[in-house]
């Protein structure tokens, strides 16, 4: 029973990340329930007739793969939500605040439940769910609004170093936003539903109780216990990831996981059965105010125990596979998030774990405790290493260790946190219970540890296989530990690892281009084999803009990427959207040396990069005709036009990059004119000049570079009209395959020094190659 229930929970989850990897349609999942349902029915029902054998198993295995398709598909479809039809217009909102108002980035962003829509056609009555963003601080939660502006469809993020936006509202019902400074009192007062009224009270408190603290403590309470990161001071933030130790409060539900795990071991030792902890995530989905995960813990372990008890379940993996599986029918978003996903693991490992590691632990620690805590950390730290990071979590070699100090430390800012809001809340002496303290023990950590060596040094982000890789042989070691041989599975096992190995080893010879997906402006890194990195330009805002695109996309991409020293960097002209984010990156990682153009002797920018390159020791190249470079070891670079002109997108350094056999041509931003006085061109990757502006990138230039890609750097919705349809048209019409970062993210180009191997982008599995 127990494997059939497992089976049809691996295969609804695989079903859910089919859904959410590649969007379906409705049609598409009718004709698919033909091939996944229809015949897997109809086989049954002919060898059931003939032979009268049980094999209905065969017909629910795909069955809940279909079902877990599908689910997925309509819980995340916004074409099927009322305010759909209305997307993308101008509209007249009229209903309540149904949440605490956050100011963010010098905008008031709140939750607004609409009761009524008005356009040209009419006044229509209806009941849904967005995100308001507005400059209007009189906004009272609660209160009823009328409120007008462009109604918009939550997007997807641009790369993979990006806050999901859009997978982070969906689970909270949430697919449309608006911004708007048009807000007034409705007429019409309306009445919120009994949980968002619930929610709202439940925050309002918890925010009066934080207000308590001190300004710099709150901001820290807000980050560990409402997960609100964003409120934690900028210098404390960018010392706890230097240190690693970010990620202890980045995911509140591995320390309840852990509190949970030891209650339901203390109900095992009085009660003869063992209570899961991920039963918890069961009753998550009934009770999912947007409220912290704490409040809810009480409620959800005294309901999991009752529901275990009542139903006379014994058995674990039943309850584990069962949740999982209830789980994603109800709410298919949570089984692929971050948090459920560290959770379950975290649960399963200590089930599979704690006993056997506490047990040789408790013969070099006679403390008891100690070598429970001990053994739990070790499972943790070491069993979600993979997952924490798959997802991108910040770690270095320190972070192992200050885990030790960190972990109980959170747990008791958690724990003291809540009994002072429910028992000493009236009384302002006792509220804060010491927490002031302990928080500033957390920042000391933090600060002395960010100092220390190799504090700078990130791990790179895991491949899917290693995770794969990594639980095989941690599920093989469990069942040599419980004394079963499981040959199959091993072999099996051994054939993932050495396919591991094979793909690692191949891999490190290879090179990888990157172009990122970071608005409309230009940023590429280079990775060569042997951890030699180049970076071309480094991304930047408009000029009106102070949007730091270094520390918010091209930084946290190169952590993700393990990549912790840039050996040169190629500046291609001193506009902000090329040159901005390279100065974020001289202050965050070690660099070898620059290259610049020599122009504009008194720009700001120039002087910026030259001193803070001064103050970083990097050695300053100043090109000023063209000529050949080396940027890295097997990687040259061609200068092929090098300007003092007026027009200072003319005087972008115009880089033919060669690795092997294989041709990158990088124009900046030069217009036709600079073009025409371009020769040798011929390239197999064009960084479409001017982010695909209608003043570049000519009918002949074009035709003499004659580029097997065309990469157009280029933001969403840019106020320029980037890219120009006619630009576009001359790079499809000379057989160019054209990406563009605006409708593909970040893209990849994977080749050895003979071939581009492969190509694929954030958003789209495999281009070609």
């Amino acid at each position: 029973m127990i494997s059939y229930i497992s089976a049809a929970t691996i295969m609804f989850f695989i079903g859910s990340v089919i859904a959410l990897s590649a969007p379906l349609s409705f049609e598409l999942l009718s004709f698919s329930a033909i091939f996944l349902v229809g015949a897997p029915l109809a086989f049954c029902t002919a060898i059931y007739l003939i032979r009268k054998m049980k094999v209905w198993v065969l017909f629910i295995i795909p069955a809940f793969l279909f079902m877990g398709m599908t689910v997925t598909t309509f819980r995340v479809a916004e074409t099927i939500r009322p305010l759909y039809p209305y997307a993308e217009q101008k509209v007249t909102l009229r209903g309540t605040v149904c949440s605490l108002p956050k100011d963010t980035n010098g905008l008031l962003q709140f939750m607004f439940e609409v009761n009524e829509v008005e356009t040209a056609q009419g006044i229509h009555a209806l009941k849904e769910k967005i995100k308001v963003s507005t400059t209007d601080y009189a906004v009272v939660p609660g209160g009823s609004i009328c409120m007008s502006g462009k109604l918009k469809v939550i997007g997807e993020p641009k790369n993979s170093t990006s806050f999901n936006a859009k997978r982070y509202y969906q689970r909270q019902g949430i697919y449309f936003s608006l911004f708007t400074d048009n807000i007034s009192n409705s007429p019409t007062i309306y009445k919120l539903s009994l949980k968002d009224r619930i929610s709202l009270f439940i925050n309002m408190s918890m925010d009066n109780y934080i207000n308590q603290f001190g300004s710099e403590a709150s901001g820290f309470i807000k980050g560990i216990i409402l997960n609100n990161k964003s409120r934690i001071p900028d210098e404390a933030a960018e010392q706890m990831i230097k240190a690693g130790t970010y990620r202890y409060i980045y995911c509140p539900y591995i320390h309840f996981s852990i509190i949970l795990y030891l209650m339901s071991f203390w109900i095992y030792k009085k009660r003869k059965y063992f209570l899961s902890g991920v039963c918890v995530f069961l009753l998550y989905l009934f009770m999912n105010f947007t409220v912290p995960s704490a409040w809810r813990i009480c409620l959800f372990f005294i309901l999991s125990y009752a529901l275990t008890r009542t139903l006379k379940i014994y058995n674990v993996r039943m309850v584990f596979f069962l949740t999982i599986l209830t789980t994603g029918i109800i709410s298919p978003l949570t089984i692929t998030e971050p948090g459920f996903i560290i959770s379950i693991t975290c649960v399963a490992l200590m089930r599979g774990f704690f006993r056997d590691l506490s047990r040789a632990l408790r013969k070099i620690i006679h403390n008891r405790p100690l070598a429970q805590f001990l053994s739990i950390y070790l499972i943790i730290s070491v069993g979600i290493y993979p997952i924490c990071s798959f997802f991108g979590m910040n770690m270095t070699p320190w972070s192992f260790v200050l885990g030790l100090v960190m972990t109980p430390l959170i747990t008791i800012i958690y724990y003291l946190f809540y009994i002072g809001l429910f028992i000493f809340s009236f009384s302002s002496f006792f509220a804060t219970l010491g927490i002031d303290y302990l928080i500033k023990a957390v920042e000391l950590i933090s600060e002395y540890a960010s100092e220390l060596p190799f504090a700078t040094i990130n791990t790179k982000s895991c491949s899917p296989l290693f995770l794969l890789a990594f639980y095989s042989v941690l599920y093989c070691i469990y069942l040599r530990l419980r004394n079963r041989k499981n040959i199959k599975g091993e072999i099996l096992t051994s054939l993932v690892c050495f396919v591991f190995v094979a793909s690692f080893a191949t891999g490190i010879f290879n090179a990888e281009i990157t172009f990122l997906s970071v608005g409309n402006a230009d940023c590429c890194i280079i990775e060569l084999p042997f951890r030699k990195t180049v970076m071309i330009d480094g991304g930047g805002s408009a000029e009106y803009a102070d949007y730091d695109i270094g520390n918010a996309e091209v930084v946290p991409y190169l952590a993700s990427k393990g990549i912790n020293k840039i050996d040169s960097i190629l500046v291609s002209h001193y506009d902000k959207d090329h040159a901005d984010g390279v100065v974020t990156v001289m202050q965050s990682l070690p660099v070898g040396e620059i290259f610049i153009p020599d122009y504009l002797p008194n720009n700001d920018l120039r002087d910026i990069i030259e001193s803070e390159a001064s103050a970083h020791n990097i050695k300053i190249n100043v090109i000023s005709k063209p000529g050949k470079i080396r940027l890295a070891k097997d990687l040259i670079c061609h200068i092929l036009l090098c300007e003092n002109d007026k027009s200072s997108n003319d005087n972008s350094l115009v880089a033919k990059v060669m690795y092997g056999d294989i041709s990158i041509l990088f124009p900046g931003d030069i217009s036709v004119f600079a073009e025409a006085r371009l020769s040798d061109t011929k390239a197999d990757i064009l960084k479409v000049a001017h982010h695909g502006s209608v003043t570049s990138t000519g009918e002949s230039f074009i035709k003499s570079t004659d580029p097997k890609y065309s990469v157009i750097s280029v933001g969403a919705d840019n106020p320029y009209g980037h890219p120009a349809a006619s630009v576009v048209e001359r790079c499809e019409r000379q057989g160019s395959c054209v990406l563009r970062t605006d409708i593909s993210g970040d893209i990849h180009f994977i080749m050895n020094k003979d071939e581009i191997k492969r190509v694929y982008s954030f958003k789209e599995w495999f281009y070609g190659g």
